[in-house]
Protein backbone atom coordinates (compact mmCIF):
# COMPACT_ATOMS: atom_id res chain seq x y z
CA UNK A 1 0.00 0.00 0.00
CA UNK A 2 3.09 2.10 0.98
CA UNK A 3 4.43 1.97 -2.65
CA UNK A 4 0.68 2.61 -4.15
CA UNK A 5 0.65 6.31 -2.74
CA UNK A 6 3.97 7.10 -3.21
CA UNK A 7 3.12 6.41 -6.79
CA UNK A 8 -0.18 8.53 -5.89
CA UNK A 9 1.51 10.92 -4.71
CA UNK A 10 4.34 11.45 -7.26
CA UNK A 11 1.94 11.84 -9.92
CA UNK A 12 -0.29 14.02 -8.63
CA UNK A 13 2.62 16.59 -7.69
CA UNK A 14 4.00 16.34 -10.87
CA UNK A 15 0.61 17.35 -12.11
CA UNK A 16 0.13 20.38 -10.47
CA UNK A 17 3.47 21.97 -10.73
CA UNK A 18 2.71 21.46 -14.99
CA UNK A 19 -0.42 22.77 -14.53
CA UNK A 20 -1.36 25.27 -17.48
CA UNK A 21 -4.88 26.25 -19.55
CA UNK A 22 -6.33 23.04 -20.72
CA UNK A 23 -6.22 23.81 -24.05
CA UNK A 24 -2.31 23.98 -23.92
CA UNK A 25 -1.38 21.12 -21.80
CA UNK A 26 0.19 18.28 -24.31
CA UNK A 27 -2.08 15.00 -23.92
CA UNK A 28 -0.13 11.86 -22.66
CA UNK A 29 1.24 9.38 -25.36
CA UNK A 30 0.69 5.60 -24.90
CA UNK A 31 2.50 2.93 -26.48
CA UNK A 32 2.16 -1.02 -26.17
CA UNK A 33 3.34 -4.35 -27.01
CA UNK A 34 2.71 -7.89 -25.49
CA UNK A 35 5.01 -11.07 -25.90
CA UNK A 36 3.70 -14.27 -25.95
CA UNK A 37 5.85 -17.34 -25.33
CA UNK A 38 4.77 -20.73 -26.14
CA UNK A 39 7.49 -23.13 -25.03
CA UNK A 40 8.42 -26.75 -23.77
CA UNK A 41 11.75 -27.91 -22.34
CA UNK A 42 12.45 -31.19 -21.01
CA UNK A 43 15.84 -32.20 -18.66
CA UNK A 44 17.58 -35.26 -17.81
CA UNK A 45 18.07 -35.64 -14.41
CA UNK A 46 20.79 -37.69 -11.72
CA UNK A 47 19.22 -39.66 -10.20
CA UNK A 48 19.20 -38.09 -6.87
CA UNK A 49 16.44 -37.13 -3.81
CA UNK A 50 18.17 -33.85 -4.11
CA UNK A 51 16.33 -33.27 -7.36
CA UNK A 52 12.74 -34.33 -5.92
CA UNK A 53 9.59 -32.11 -6.17
CA UNK A 54 9.76 -31.61 -2.40
CA UNK A 55 13.40 -30.83 -2.01
CA UNK A 56 15.05 -27.01 -2.04
CA UNK A 57 17.06 -28.27 -4.97
CA UNK A 58 13.76 -29.40 -7.03
CA UNK A 59 14.02 -29.44 -10.89
CA UNK A 60 11.28 -30.50 -13.01
CA UNK A 61 12.26 -32.59 -15.73
CA UNK A 62 9.47 -31.41 -17.93
CA UNK A 63 7.88 -27.95 -18.45
CA UNK A 64 5.13 -26.56 -20.69
CA UNK A 65 4.76 -22.76 -20.43
CA UNK A 66 2.69 -20.27 -21.74
CA UNK A 67 3.50 -16.82 -20.71
CA UNK A 68 2.21 -13.33 -21.67
CA UNK A 69 4.54 -10.29 -21.01
CA UNK A 70 3.26 -6.80 -21.72
CA UNK A 71 5.22 -3.90 -22.19
CA UNK A 72 3.71 -0.42 -21.38
CA UNK A 73 4.53 3.06 -21.43
CA UNK A 74 3.32 6.56 -21.18
CA UNK A 75 4.77 9.44 -22.02
CA UNK A 76 4.08 13.49 -21.35
CA UNK A 77 6.60 16.18 -22.47
CA UNK A 78 9.13 15.34 -19.27
CA UNK A 79 7.40 12.42 -17.66
CA UNK A 80 7.13 8.69 -18.06
CA UNK A 81 5.06 6.02 -16.66
CA UNK A 82 6.65 2.15 -17.10
CA UNK A 83 4.65 -0.70 -16.77
CA UNK A 84 5.69 -4.50 -17.67
CA UNK A 85 3.77 -7.17 -16.27
CA UNK A 86 3.77 -10.66 -17.06
CA UNK A 87 1.20 -13.92 -16.42
CA UNK A 88 2.14 -17.63 -17.14
CA UNK A 89 0.28 -20.68 -17.07
CA UNK A 90 3.00 -23.71 -16.21
CA UNK A 91 2.62 -27.62 -15.73
CA UNK A 92 6.29 -29.01 -14.69
CA UNK A 93 6.50 -33.07 -13.85
CA UNK A 94 8.85 -33.76 -11.62
CA UNK A 95 10.80 -37.20 -10.65
CA UNK A 96 10.52 -39.10 -7.36
CA UNK A 97 13.48 -40.27 -6.71
CA UNK A 98 14.91 -43.02 -5.18
CA UNK A 99 10.76 -44.09 -6.51
CA UNK A 100 10.22 -44.60 -10.58
CA UNK A 101 7.56 -42.33 -10.17
CA UNK A 102 6.38 -38.81 -11.07
CA UNK A 103 4.11 -35.76 -9.88
CA UNK A 104 2.79 -33.22 -12.32
CA UNK A 105 2.25 -29.48 -11.05
CA UNK A 106 -0.03 -26.60 -13.16
CA UNK A 107 0.19 -23.48 -11.70
CA UNK A 108 -0.50 -19.93 -12.96
CA UNK A 109 2.03 -17.28 -11.63
CA UNK A 110 1.84 -13.23 -12.40
CA UNK A 111 4.46 -10.74 -11.78
CA UNK A 112 5.16 -7.22 -11.97
CA UNK A 113 8.82 -6.90 -13.58
CA UNK A 114 8.92 -3.17 -13.79
CA UNK A 115 6.27 -0.16 -12.94
CA UNK A 116 7.96 2.61 -12.12
CA UNK A 117 8.18 6.33 -13.29
CA UNK A 118 10.69 8.64 -14.61
CA UNK A 119 11.05 12.64 -14.86
CA UNK A 120 13.69 14.86 -16.70
CA UNK A 121 13.79 17.81 -14.35
CA UNK A 122 16.13 19.08 -16.77
CA UNK A 123 18.90 18.52 -19.49
CA UNK A 124 21.22 17.00 -17.55
CA UNK A 125 19.04 15.38 -14.36
CA UNK A 126 16.47 12.42 -14.67
CA UNK A 127 14.79 11.09 -11.65
CA UNK A 128 12.87 7.78 -11.18
CA UNK A 129 11.38 5.85 -8.28
CA UNK A 130 9.54 2.50 -8.35
CA UNK A 131 10.27 -1.16 -9.60
CA UNK A 132 13.18 -0.63 -11.91
CA UNK A 133 16.15 -2.83 -14.06
CA UNK A 134 19.13 -0.90 -14.11
CA UNK A 135 22.14 -2.22 -15.07
CA UNK A 136 25.85 -1.86 -16.59
CA UNK A 137 29.59 -2.75 -16.82
CA UNK A 138 31.24 -4.52 -19.84
CA UNK A 139 30.84 -7.84 -19.07
CA UNK A 140 28.40 -10.41 -20.13
CA UNK A 141 28.20 -13.38 -17.11
CA UNK A 142 27.32 -10.42 -14.17
CA UNK A 143 28.25 -7.47 -12.60
CA UNK A 144 30.34 -7.31 -9.29
CA UNK A 145 30.17 -3.67 -9.03
CA UNK A 146 26.40 -3.53 -9.01
CA UNK A 147 25.41 -6.08 -6.12
CA UNK A 148 21.54 -4.23 -6.11
CA UNK A 149 21.54 -7.30 -9.18
CA UNK A 150 22.45 -10.91 -8.72
CA UNK A 151 23.97 -13.05 -10.55
CA UNK A 152 20.87 -15.57 -12.20
CA UNK A 153 21.78 -18.57 -14.05
CA UNK A 154 18.71 -18.71 -16.32
CA UNK A 155 19.51 -15.16 -17.57
CA UNK A 156 20.26 -16.02 -20.98
CA UNK A 157 17.14 -18.42 -21.42
CA UNK A 158 15.21 -15.95 -24.25
CA UNK A 159 12.08 -15.58 -21.81
CA UNK A 160 13.97 -14.56 -18.88
CA UNK A 161 13.41 -11.09 -17.66
CA UNK A 162 15.42 -9.58 -14.53
CA UNK A 163 13.13 -9.09 -11.79
CA UNK A 164 13.08 -4.71 -11.10
CA UNK A 165 13.80 -3.54 -7.74
CA UNK A 166 11.90 -1.07 -5.47
CA UNK A 167 14.63 1.98 -6.13
CA UNK A 168 14.80 5.81 -5.97
CA UNK A 169 17.46 6.76 -9.29
CA UNK A 170 18.57 10.08 -9.77
CA UNK A 171 20.75 10.50 -12.95
CA UNK A 172 23.03 13.65 -13.27
CA UNK A 173 25.10 14.38 -16.49
CA UNK A 174 27.22 17.77 -15.84
CA UNK A 175 28.75 17.38 -19.03
CA UNK A 176 29.75 14.99 -21.94
CA UNK A 177 32.02 13.37 -20.45
CA UNK A 178 30.77 13.00 -16.56
CA UNK A 179 27.77 10.85 -15.14
CA UNK A 180 26.71 10.59 -11.32
CA UNK A 181 23.97 8.08 -10.57
CA UNK A 182 22.14 7.61 -7.24
CA UNK A 183 20.10 4.67 -6.32
CA UNK A 184 18.91 3.69 -3.01
CA UNK A 185 16.12 0.47 -2.68
CA UNK A 186 13.93 1.21 -0.25
CA UNK A 187 11.33 -1.95 0.25
CA UNK A 188 12.14 -5.61 -1.09
CA UNK A 189 10.55 -7.19 -4.02
CA UNK A 190 9.22 -10.75 -4.50
CA UNK A 191 12.64 -12.30 -5.29
CA UNK A 192 13.99 -14.45 -2.02
CA UNK A 193 16.19 -12.90 0.18
CA UNK A 194 19.79 -13.28 -1.06
CA UNK A 195 21.16 -14.64 2.14
CA UNK A 196 18.47 -17.36 3.80
CA UNK A 197 16.18 -16.15 6.85
CA UNK A 198 17.98 -12.58 6.35
CA UNK A 199 15.50 -9.45 7.18
CA UNK A 200 15.52 -6.66 4.11
CA UNK A 201 17.96 -3.89 4.37
CA UNK A 202 17.83 -0.89 2.57
CA UNK A 203 20.67 -0.12 0.39
CA UNK A 204 22.24 2.50 -1.38
CA UNK A 205 24.63 2.97 -4.12
CA UNK A 206 26.54 5.87 -5.90
CA UNK A 207 28.32 5.69 -9.23
CA UNK A 208 30.05 7.51 -11.16
CA UNK A 209 31.40 7.03 -14.75
CA UNK A 210 33.92 9.21 -17.05
CA UNK A 211 34.27 9.10 -20.78
CA UNK A 212 37.51 8.70 -22.22
CA UNK A 213 37.18 10.49 -25.76
CA UNK A 214 36.87 7.17 -27.64
CA UNK A 215 32.76 6.75 -27.38
CA UNK A 216 33.30 2.97 -26.13
CA UNK A 217 36.19 3.49 -23.59
CA UNK A 218 34.94 4.58 -20.14
CA UNK A 219 35.96 3.67 -16.30
CA UNK A 220 34.02 3.91 -13.38
CA UNK A 221 33.55 3.87 -10.01
CA UNK A 222 30.84 2.37 -7.36
CA UNK A 223 30.61 2.87 -3.50
CA UNK A 224 27.52 1.75 -0.98
CA UNK A 225 26.34 -0.88 1.29
CA UNK A 226 24.88 -4.48 0.24
CA UNK A 227 23.41 -7.41 2.38
CA UNK A 228 23.52 -7.32 5.96
CA UNK A 229 24.83 -3.24 5.85
CA UNK A 230 28.18 -4.36 4.40
CA UNK A 231 29.84 -1.14 2.83
CA UNK A 232 31.37 -2.01 -1.01
CA UNK A 233 33.37 -0.09 -3.21
CA UNK A 234 32.90 -1.48 -7.02
CA UNK A 235 35.35 -0.72 -10.37
CA UNK A 236 34.96 -1.31 -13.59
CA UNK A 237 36.09 -0.28 -17.28
CA UNK A 238 36.29 -1.14 -21.18
CA UNK A 239 39.41 -0.27 -23.16
CA UNK A 240 39.80 -0.49 -26.79
CA UNK A 241 42.98 -1.66 -27.76
CA UNK A 242 42.25 -1.80 -31.77
CA UNK A 243 38.71 -1.47 -33.94
CA UNK A 244 37.61 -4.86 -33.55
CA UNK A 245 39.54 -5.90 -29.88
CA UNK A 246 38.95 -4.39 -26.40
CA UNK A 247 39.85 -5.31 -22.53
CA UNK A 248 37.60 -4.93 -19.80
CA UNK A 249 37.43 -5.57 -16.33
CA UNK A 250 34.41 -5.08 -13.48
CA UNK A 251 35.61 -5.36 -9.46
CA UNK A 252 33.96 -5.15 -5.87
CA UNK A 253 35.76 -5.36 -2.54
CA UNK A 254 33.25 -6.55 0.19
CA UNK A 255 33.71 -5.82 4.15
CA UNK A 256 32.08 -8.88 4.93
CA UNK A 257 30.27 -9.04 8.27
CA UNK A 258 28.56 -12.82 8.20
CA UNK A 259 27.43 -15.35 5.48
CA UNK A 260 26.91 -19.13 5.37
CA UNK A 261 29.61 -21.31 5.94
CA UNK A 262 29.96 -25.41 6.39
CA UNK A 263 30.33 -26.11 10.53
CA UNK A 264 30.86 -29.32 11.96
CA UNK A 265 30.39 -30.27 15.95
CA UNK A 266 32.78 -33.48 17.35
CA UNK A 267 30.65 -36.30 16.43
CA UNK A 268 27.77 -34.83 14.66
CA UNK A 269 26.87 -34.46 11.35
CA UNK A 270 27.96 -30.69 9.25
CA UNK A 271 25.26 -28.45 8.94
CA UNK A 272 25.05 -24.27 7.50
CA UNK A 273 25.49 -21.95 9.87
CA UNK A 274 25.67 -18.52 9.30
CA UNK A 275 29.20 -17.61 10.12
CA UNK A 276 30.82 -14.01 11.20
CA UNK A 277 33.56 -13.05 9.16
CA UNK A 278 34.82 -9.80 11.41
CA UNK A 279 34.24 -7.30 8.71
CA UNK A 280 37.67 -8.72 6.29
CA UNK A 281 37.30 -7.26 3.02
CA UNK A 282 36.83 -10.14 0.04
CA UNK A 283 37.44 -9.64 -3.66
CA UNK A 284 34.86 -10.51 -6.51
CA UNK A 285 36.76 -9.66 -9.89
CA UNK A 286 35.78 -10.35 -13.18
CA UNK A 287 38.74 -9.68 -16.05
CA UNK A 288 38.50 -10.23 -19.80
CA UNK A 289 38.54 -9.42 -23.59
CA UNK A 290 36.23 -9.41 -26.46
CA UNK A 291 37.07 -9.66 -29.97
CA UNK A 292 33.94 -8.05 -31.84
CA UNK A 293 34.06 -8.66 -35.58
CA UNK A 294 31.36 -8.24 -38.71
CA UNK A 295 29.69 -11.38 -38.02
CA UNK A 296 31.04 -13.18 -34.57
CA UNK A 297 31.07 -11.67 -31.24
CA UNK A 298 33.71 -13.65 -28.86
CA UNK A 299 34.31 -12.76 -25.01
CA UNK A 300 36.83 -14.80 -22.63
CA UNK A 301 36.20 -14.04 -18.78
CA UNK A 302 38.16 -15.19 -15.62
CA UNK A 303 36.30 -14.53 -12.32
CA UNK A 304 38.11 -14.77 -8.78
CA UNK A 305 35.62 -15.26 -5.77
CA UNK A 306 37.40 -14.95 -2.33
CA UNK A 307 34.71 -15.54 -0.61
CA UNK A 308 34.04 -18.90 -2.88
CA UNK A 309 33.92 -22.34 -1.06
CA UNK A 310 36.81 -24.66 -1.67
CA UNK A 311 36.82 -28.27 -2.26
CA UNK A 312 36.47 -29.59 1.76
CA UNK A 313 33.61 -27.27 2.12
CA UNK A 314 31.90 -28.95 -0.54
CA UNK A 315 32.68 -32.19 1.04
CA UNK A 316 31.20 -31.13 4.33
CA UNK A 317 28.08 -28.77 2.67
CA UNK A 318 27.57 -32.38 0.56
CA UNK A 319 27.66 -34.13 3.83
CA UNK A 320 24.47 -31.88 5.28
CA UNK A 321 21.93 -32.55 2.81
CA UNK A 322 22.46 -36.57 3.41
CA UNK A 323 20.22 -36.86 6.25
CA UNK A 324 16.90 -36.36 4.73
CA UNK A 325 15.23 -34.41 7.84
CA UNK A 326 14.24 -30.85 8.03
CA UNK A 327 17.81 -29.62 9.62
CA UNK A 328 18.76 -31.05 5.67
CA UNK A 329 16.46 -28.60 4.51
CA UNK A 330 17.47 -25.73 5.98
CA UNK A 331 21.19 -26.95 4.92
CA UNK A 332 19.87 -27.24 1.54
CA UNK A 333 18.00 -23.41 1.21
CA UNK A 334 21.11 -21.57 3.22
CA UNK A 335 23.30 -23.19 0.45
CA UNK A 336 21.01 -21.85 -1.94
CA UNK A 337 20.89 -18.23 -0.20
CA UNK A 338 24.00 -18.52 1.03
CA UNK A 339 25.40 -14.38 0.23
CA UNK A 340 27.48 -15.03 -2.75
CA UNK A 341 27.00 -14.30 -6.64
CA UNK A 342 29.24 -17.31 -7.26
CA UNK A 343 30.19 -20.25 -4.80
CA UNK A 344 33.63 -21.62 -6.14
CA UNK A 345 36.78 -19.46 -6.39
CA UNK A 346 37.88 -19.74 -9.36
CA UNK A 347 35.80 -19.92 -13.46
CA UNK A 348 36.29 -19.49 -16.70
CA UNK A 349 33.54 -18.04 -18.65
CA UNK A 350 33.38 -18.44 -22.77
CA UNK A 351 31.09 -16.51 -25.39
CA UNK A 352 30.71 -16.63 -28.96
CA UNK A 353 27.25 -14.57 -30.11
CA UNK A 354 26.76 -14.36 -34.20
CA UNK A 355 25.91 -10.90 -35.65
CA UNK A 356 24.20 -9.76 -39.15
CA UNK A 357 23.11 -13.25 -40.34
CA UNK A 358 20.24 -12.73 -42.54
CA UNK A 359 20.23 -16.18 -44.74
CA UNK A 360 18.20 -18.81 -42.57
CA UNK A 361 14.95 -16.95 -41.41
CA UNK A 362 17.34 -13.80 -39.96
CA UNK A 363 18.81 -16.29 -37.94
CA UNK A 364 21.50 -16.28 -35.01
CA UNK A 365 23.33 -18.43 -32.65
CA UNK A 366 25.02 -18.61 -29.45
CA UNK A 367 27.72 -20.62 -28.11
CA UNK A 368 28.51 -20.59 -24.35
CA UNK A 369 30.70 -21.97 -21.65
CA UNK A 370 31.39 -21.80 -18.41
CA UNK A 371 34.21 -23.76 -16.14
CA UNK A 372 34.62 -24.45 -12.36
CA UNK A 373 38.66 -24.84 -11.36
CA UNK A 374 37.60 -26.08 -8.13
CA UNK A 375 36.03 -29.72 -9.51
CA UNK A 376 37.06 -29.42 -13.50
CA UNK A 377 32.80 -29.84 -14.37
CA UNK A 378 31.44 -27.30 -16.39
CA UNK A 379 28.27 -26.23 -18.76
CA UNK A 380 27.75 -25.68 -22.06
CA UNK A 381 25.01 -24.03 -23.55
CA UNK A 382 23.68 -23.31 -27.53
CA UNK A 383 20.62 -21.16 -28.52
CA UNK A 384 19.55 -20.54 -31.71
CA UNK A 385 16.53 -17.81 -33.21
CA UNK A 386 14.86 -16.93 -36.20
CA UNK A 387 12.74 -14.54 -37.30
CA UNK A 388 10.16 -14.56 -39.62
CA UNK A 389 9.16 -10.86 -40.54
CA UNK A 390 9.37 -8.38 -37.31
CA UNK A 391 6.89 -10.65 -35.25
CA UNK A 392 6.99 -14.05 -35.05
CA UNK A 393 10.55 -15.61 -33.73
CA UNK A 394 10.95 -19.30 -33.18
CA UNK A 395 14.02 -20.37 -30.52
CA UNK A 396 15.79 -23.39 -29.20
CA UNK A 397 17.93 -23.77 -26.02
CA UNK A 398 20.25 -26.86 -25.39
CA UNK A 399 22.91 -26.93 -22.18
CA UNK A 400 24.97 -30.11 -21.84
CA UNK A 401 26.41 -30.56 -18.04
CA UNK A 402 30.06 -32.24 -17.61
CA UNK A 403 31.67 -33.18 -14.77
CA UNK A 404 31.83 -36.09 -12.45
CA UNK A 405 27.96 -36.35 -10.89
CA UNK A 406 27.53 -34.34 -7.86
CA UNK A 407 30.04 -31.77 -9.29
CA UNK A 408 29.41 -27.80 -9.51
CA UNK A 409 28.36 -28.07 -12.87
CA UNK A 410 26.90 -31.92 -13.01
CA UNK A 411 25.40 -31.57 -9.60
CA UNK A 412 21.34 -32.10 -10.61
CA UNK A 413 21.24 -31.60 -14.69
CA UNK A 414 23.07 -33.88 -16.97
CA UNK A 415 21.23 -32.05 -19.69
CA UNK A 416 18.41 -29.63 -20.56
CA UNK A 417 16.59 -28.64 -24.12
CA UNK A 418 13.82 -26.13 -24.79
CA UNK A 419 12.24 -24.69 -27.93
CA UNK A 420 9.28 -22.56 -28.48
CA UNK A 421 7.77 -19.46 -30.07
CA UNK A 422 7.81 -15.99 -29.45
CA UNK A 423 4.97 -13.91 -30.79
CA UNK A 424 4.78 -9.76 -30.61
CA UNK A 425 1.34 -7.77 -31.24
Amino acid sequence: MKMKWLFILFFLFFEIVDAKPIRRRPRWRFSSTTNFWLQGEVSSLQETPLASHNSPFAVPKQIGSFLIQENFSAKKRRWEWVFRPSVGTYQRTYSLFPEEMEETQQKIEGKINELYFSSEYNSRLIYAIGLQNYQWGPSELFSPSNPLFHFASNSQDPSYQVPGHSLLRLNYTPNDNWSLIFLYEFAPNEEKSFIYKSQFVPKGLVKAEYRLPSPTDYIGLTLGNEQMHDPFIGQYANFTMEDDFSIYFDLKQTQISKRYYPHVDYGQAPRMNLYDFHDSIYLLSLIGFRIEGDYLDFRWEEISNELGFSQSDFDKISLSFLSGDEQAKENMNAFLYNGRELVSKHYTYLSLRSKNLNAWLDSSFSLRGLYSHRDESSLATFQWDGSIGNRVTFFMNTQANFGKPGTEMNFLSKNRTSAGIKVIW
